[in-house]
């Protein structure tokens, strides 16, 4: 069995690896358990009545890497009516809860995604902090303003180990800017 001050060295020579292969390779650490949300949500009109607009195409992506300090959660936003004639600006509130209680919540942040004129979308990664395992998040969008129409949602998030203050185990993260896209794992293409 490895002494622990060994194991300590050990973790910290890691560490320093993996932050080198982040800073050196520009590659984006990701883990592949997440489900992505994608917004509006496909609510029926009611009859009658015309169809709700739906000026934005939304894509939440929370699968960054489970850790104990911040947990980057990728924001997509895309104008369904092609480039923007003026910036635009929207704001994401991101409420983190490890207990899947609506209306309390661990973590609460806000961000905001400008769309420059002439663009049609925009990508922002959101740090959220992570204090102990997600469970559940709500997810909400406003523009001026104004919450966008089917455009709040809880998601859930799925839990692939569980980790305590008693039990923490040490991984191994391999970054490099030659391993397959999320998509591209998933479609066998590695």
């Amino acid at each position: 069995m490895m002494q622990p001050a060994a194991l300590l060295r050990l973790v910290l020579l890691l560490s320093v690896v993996v932050m080198i292969g982040l800073l050196v390779g520009g590659a984006t650490a990701q883990a592949e358990n997440m489900p992505v949300l994608n917004l509006p949500l496909n609510v029926p009109p009611i009859p009658g009545r015309p169809p709700a607009p739906r000026p934005w195409s939304i894509e939440v992506d929370p699968s960054g890497i489970e850790g104990q300090v911040y947990r980057g959660v990728k924001v997509t936003v895309t104008s369904n009516s092609g480039p923007v004639t003026a910036n635009r600006s929207l704001r994401v509130v991101l409420s983190a809860n490890g207990y899947s209680e609506r209306g309390r919540c661990d973590e609460r942040v806000t961000a905001f995604i400008d769309v420059p004129e002439g663009q049609s979308s925009a990508t922002v990664w959101v740090d959220v902090p992570q204090r102990r395992q997600w469970h559940w998040m709500l997810v909400e969008f406003y523009e001026d303003g104004e919450p966008l129409k089917n455009c709040a949602a809880g998601m859930s998030i799925a839990n692939t180990s569980f980790r305590s203050g008693f039990n923490d185990s040490a991984g191994l993260l391999v970054i490099s800017q030659h391993a397959p896209t999320r998509n591209e794992h998933r479609a066998g293409g590695c």
